[in-house]
Formats: C-alpha cells, sequence, structure tokens
C-alpha cells in the first residue's frame, strides 16, 4: 500500500449550492423556530457553502462551525425522516461532511456520530457507509 493510498479521497459534498447571497447572519440571541422554513433553508445552504470553503482552505475548526450551524437550521424541518426531499439531501450531506472533517481531525466517535446520523436519513448512502466505518 503506498502514502497515496493511506490518503482518504475528498469525499466532501461541495456541489454547488443556490444562495441569493442575500442570507443574513444569525445572532445568537435570534430564535430559529421563528424564521420561515425557507431563510432557515437559504441559511443551511450558505452555511454548508461556507463550510466548503474552510474545508478546502484547510481550516476544519471554521468547516466544523459552519455545517453544525446548517444542521441547526434546519432542525425540526425533517422531524422523522418525513421532510422535503431538498431538505433531507441537504442534512445528508452536511452530516457526510461533518464526518468528514471529524474524521480528518482524528475525532473518530464524532465521525461515526455524524456518519450514523446521515444513515438516518438514508440508510444506504455510500458516503455514510464509508465515513461510519473508516471511523
Amino acid at each position: 500500500m503506498s502514502a497515496e493510498d493511506d490518503e482518504l479521497p475528498n469525499l466532501v459534498d461541495d456541489a454547488p449550492t443556490a444562495t441569493t447571497g442575500e442570507e443574513e447572519e444569525l445572532d445568537s440571541d435570534d430564535d430559529v423556530s421563528t424564521l420561515a422554513p425557507e431563510d432557515r433553508l437559504a441559511r443551511a445552504l450558505a452555511a454548508k457553502d461556507k463550510g466548503n470553503g474552510a474545508f478546502k482552505a484547510k481550516d476544519e475548526a471554521g468547516a466544523v462551525k459552519e455545517y453544525k450551524y446548517g444542521v441547526g437550521m434546519l432542525e425540526g424541518l425533517n422531524e422523522a425522516n418525513t421532510g422535503e426531499e431538498q431538505v433531507k439531501a441537504l442534512l445528508l450531506s452536511l452530516h457526510n461532511n461533518l464526518s468528514m472533517v471529524h474524521f480528518k481531525l482524528g475525532e473518530y466517535g464524532e465521525a461515526t456520530k455524524q456518519g450514523s446520523a446521515a444513515l438516518t436519513i438514508d440508510p444506504q448512502n455510500v458516503k455514510g457507509l464509508y465515513r461510519r466505518g473508516a471511523a
């Protein structure tokens, strides 16, 4: 096995997301539940994009912060995994990305937890299965 084989491929889901560029920052005092679902989705999409940028810049802590913010924006919009497909797809992507970053940081328990969260959304998700297994 060569040194190249020891490196995990860059598996961060960095598919472009549609944002308006007008997403507002959420103050810590803001109540997420008062935001319209469309606003929460837009903020989660923006957080995913920021997280991807941080990951590419090797700022893993920044990536984790943004991805977790995105997950927080979507909490409650996908109760019992019955939500809209766009919400489910974004949550799946955010959990998979969190799993990859935590794995890269050597935080294997958290990587496993995030991989499992992805698999609750899609039990056959290849990235979730791979990342949970690798951790």
